[in-house]
């Protein structure tokens, strides 16, 4: 009779990965088992599952407040901008447009500042020496601000971060600069989308009622 071959860990924790159910049938078994976590300390099955179950309950639940959360700064933000156009179309000039649109931004929590403007040369000149290419790609650029580009871009050194847009019209380019004391508030790409979208319209409006 030949020696019976032993069987290792990782073939019985093989075996457990495609058997899930094995332990349904053997709670005699279960009841024997022994598990130590190092870092938590659990001694049973139930705990050690307890503890997963937890966890992934919490997971679920930071999701679901965030998704709440998001939708519901999205619903703000869409009937703040339908206000905004509102009010934008019954303006009789671009100066009445852009006073509009300062107040808008400014009503919002967390931008220290904002101006609405026509892109003239020299103000052209100022950002593209200041911001470089940066502008280019997507006619916005959002991020945070040295203590010099600050001063010269919105001239206020204390502004930390911001977002410079330019309308894509053909005639009279729209620019927007808005601003943040928090050098936190303007950080990657998520807003550009929406301060694009609102740019693009405002630019079409203001050309249309200055003819």
């Amino acid at each position: 009779m030949g020696k019976k071959k032993e069987i290792t860990a990782a073939e019985v924790e093989l075996y457990l990965l495609d058997n899930l159910d094995f332990f349904k049938s053997r709670e005699s078994l279960v009841a024997e088992l022994e598990f130590k976590d190092s870092v938590a300390g659990a001694s049973s099955l139930l705990e050690k599952q307890v503890k997963k179950l937890r966890s992934e309950q919490n997971s679920l639940s930071d999701l679901l407040n965030k998704f709440l959360a998001n939708a519901s700064e999205n619903e703000m933000l869409f009937n703040n901008t339908k206000a905004l156009l509102l009010n934008a179309l019954d303006c009789n000039n671009s100066q009445e447009l852009f006073q509009v649109s300062e107040k808008y931004f400014q009503d919002i929590e967390g931008i220290d500042f904002c101006s609405c403007s026509f892109l003239d040369t020299a103000e052209k000149e100022l950002i593209e020496n200041t911001l470089g290419k940066d502008l280019e790609s997507n006619n916005a650029f959002i991020g945070s601000f040295s203590f010099e580009k600050a001063e010269a871009i919105f001239g206020n050194k204390d502004l930390r971060s911001g977002v410079i847009a330019v309308s894509q019209e053909s005639k009279k380019i729209i620019l927007i600069k808005l601003a943040s004391k928090d050098g936190s508030r303007y950080i990657g790409d998520e807003g550009t989308a929406f301060i694009e979208y609102v740019i693009e319209i405002l630019g079409a409006i203001a050309n249309k009622i200055d003819g």
